[in-house]
């Protein structure tokens, strides 16, 4: 007879972390003889017992052991989040605290993007198509032309309407039950099909938005701000993972607003700027400007 295998646990379905780490830890014993508590302990570098407590719901997981579950679970940017908004509500101690734990881990489980394919790849060839279909979320509209004026660099009423057709044609615009246009979904993102030349286009006319923004907007309607610091390979591979999950906070934060009252680019940049051949990447120092 097969041994019964506990299907993997879907962490969006949990509002314990604890029982979602019981989950887990069966589902992997069911597939993985040797996945014991003492195995999961060591990988936490904590006791068994103390495991086997945190698993019932009668202690909590230390707090220096959070890397060491996303790792052992495996968890992307978006799960990794929404674990450590379960951690969050499971200390909080306050009503309001755990209202707004509650109201982030909501807004997490709506991030599901909408992947866009080749045959979608014009909504990138211009950054107006992102700002028209974002600014139908804020105001009531039932035609383009009173979007265009609304864009910062203003566009024409051409241009709105041809965005209009654009996002309808690709199913990215709908008309709500008064005839108001809407996003069709809250969330898109590039899917593998885009063509790299149409984003790398896109990034170009976005960054120079980001550049007119300086001298467009005072500091108070605006956050520009940069670093240089020496970092090791595996420093470069962690900041990336927190742009990344930076970027599904932004989302999740977005996906929950009830009355937007305007639309915002968030352009995060991370890039070289002086590369040591290897010789000569010996320990030292890190410096940061």
């Amino acid at each position: 007879m097969d041994p019964v295998v506990n299907p993997a646990p879907d962490l969006f379905a949990f509002s314990d972390y604890r029982k979602y780490l019981k989950a887990h830890y069966e589902h992997r014993r069911s597939i993985q003889s040797a996945f014991s508590y003492r195995f999961m302990a060591q990988r936490l570098d904590i006791d068994a017992g103390q495991l086997a407590h945190i698993l019932q719901g009668r202690l909590h997981l230390p707090q220096r052991t959070l890397p060491a579950v996303l790792k052992l679970c495996k968890f992307g940017s978006l799960e990794s989040a929404y674990f450590e908004e379960l951690l969050r509500l499971a200390r909080s101690r306050t009503e309001a605290e755990r209202e707004r734990c509650a109201e982030r881990l909501a807004a997490l489980r709506a991030v599901v993007p909408r992947e866009l394919g080749k045959d979608e790849a014009g909504f990138y060839a211009h950054w107006r198509h992102a700002v028209v279909r974002s600014l139908t979320g804020v105001v009531q509209a039932r035609k383009a032309e009173g979007l265009g004026p609304l864009c910062d660099p203003p566009s024409t009423s051409a241009e709105s309407e041809a965005s209009v057709r654009l996002l309808e044609g690709l199913g990215l615009l709908a008309r709500d039950g008064d005839g108001f246009l809407r996003p069709s979904q809250p969330h898109i993102s590039a899917g593998a099909e885009v063509p790299r030349e149409e984003l790398r286009r896109w990034h170009d006319q976005v960054l120079d938005l980001a550049v007119r923004s300086v001298d467009s907007f005072g500091p108070a309607d605006r956050e520009v701000a940069t670093l240089t610091a020496a970092l090791s390979e595996e420093d470069f591979a962690t900041v990336r993972e927190w742009i990344a999950d930076f970027r599904r906070q932004v989302q999740a934060l977005a996906g929950g607003v009830a009355s937007p009252d305007r639309v915002m680019e968030v352009c995060v940049q991370f890039f070289p700027v002086a590369r040591v051949p290897e010789a000569a990447s010996a320990p030292r120092r890190r410096s940061v400007a």
